[in-house]
């Protein structure tokens, strides 16, 4: 007796259709899936964390470069002889002067000036003076000082000032300072020439 068979499913499948590859391995669904749950997190453990049976994981360390920042300089103070007829500008002039710690003597003009640098120039350090003043002008006063001494610093403040009397005073080795000036700039300037001393000639 002859029995007609039915072919096997798999056989009856052309090789490379998606029927033949679900047959083989499973439909997509059957896949094992990784979701973010506690236990996977933890097959994966943070830098640092200790698992038991394995050594920690090393955490990485950044090298950062140390900056050194140098300490301020402290500012030099002295003892200064402030010249000018105005008793508002005197009055400023010495406040500033005042509150970094410098020591200060005050003249009306430059006769007074030359008066007071003569009984105490063992002390006086610096000269500020103005130019235009009664009596005696602060070019002349400045003048007669450098006659007298060839190292203390002489800074003088003005508004206005010709070229003639600007290269007189330059010639003799004075600074100027124009007017109105800030606070800073007049502390900054007094702090180089007290830690600049002139050498004599």
């Amino acid at each position: 007796m002859f029995v007609k068979t039915r072919p096997s499913r798999v056989t009856d499948l052309k090789p490379g259709s998606r029927r033949a590859e679900e047959q083989q391995c499973g439909p997509p669904s059957a896949l094992p899936v990784m979701q973010n749950t506690p236990s996977a997190a933890a097959a994966f453990p943070p830098p640092g964390a200790t698992v038991p049976g394995k050594p920690p994981v090393p955490v990485p360390t950044t090298s950062r470069a140390t900056v050194t920042v140098a300490p301020p300089t402290p500012q030099k103070t002295g003892t200064i002889l402030v010249v000018d007829d105005s008793a508002v500008i005197r009055s400023a002039v010495t406040s500033a002067l005042l509150g970094a710690g410098h020591t200060v003597h005050q003249a009306e003009n430059g006769r007074l000036g030359v008066e007071f640098w003569e009984k105490n120039q063992s002390v006086i350090q610096l000269v500020l003076s103005d130019v235009f003043m009664p009596e005696l002008d602060g070019l002349s006063m400045a003048k007669e000082i450098r006659k007298r001494s060839r190292t203390v610093p002489i800074l003088l403040m003005s508004s206005k000032l010709d070229d003639n009397s600007r290269w007189v005073a330059d010639e003799a080795g004075f600074r100027f300072i124009p007017k109105p000036f800030k606070n800073e700039v007049l502390l900054l300037l007094v702090d180089r020439l007290l830690r600049t001393p002139i050498k004599p000639a």
